[in-house]
């Protein structure tokens, strides 16, 4: 059996490559996706290219410090967790799951299209806020909204005992 230590870890280059060459999905019916996996696939080379895997010689530190050798290595004396870098990398994050699911055809919208849709999750998040919800009630809720998207399937050992449901 191969451990991990037998596997050669990836090069930058090899990374940055493979993010390039991100297929494409043609949808059916629907040409627009086409410029925006294209448009998502940019931004997000973009980003290892220009901040995360950019040499530091040739880096722009004054708006965000999220550079690996500046991070691996200390190269900065400030603060390393900026509320803005933490939100470039959740938005980072979120760009490459949403083009990876358009590129592998499972791309579907997650969030609601209805007015009804908006506010039941309004009223729900308003209950979560204010602490105005039982753990098996917003247990019940988030099973409710999952459940509405088309590939969610339940996990077999989901702690269900826990709640009941």
């Amino acid at each position: 059996m191969a451990t991990w230590k037998s596997y050669r870890k990836p090069s930058f280059a090899g990374l940055k490559s493979a993010i390039a060459g991100i297929p494409v999905h043609h949808c059916q019916g629907a040409p627009e996706f086409d410029a925006v996996q294209d448009m998502y696939r940019n931004a997000f080379s973009n980003f290892i290219n220009q901040s995360i895997y950019i040499d530091t010689s040739a880096a722009d530190c004054s708006l965000s410090v999220l550079n690996r050798h500046v991070v691996l290595h200390g190269m900065d004396s400030g603060n390393f967790y900026r509320i803005e870098d933490v939100h470039r990398l959740l938005l980072a994050f979120d760009l490459l799951v949403d083009l990876l699911s358009m590129s592998s055809g499972l791309y579907y919208w997650v969030v609601p299209d209805t007015a009804t849709g908006y506010s039941e999750r309004n009223e729900y998040y308003e209950l979560l806020r204010t602490g105005n919800i039982s753990v098996r009630d917003a247990a019940a809720r988030e099973f409710e909204f999952l459940s509405e998207h088309p590939n969610y399937v339940r996990p077999t050992n989901e702690p269900v005992v826990l709640y009941g449901l």
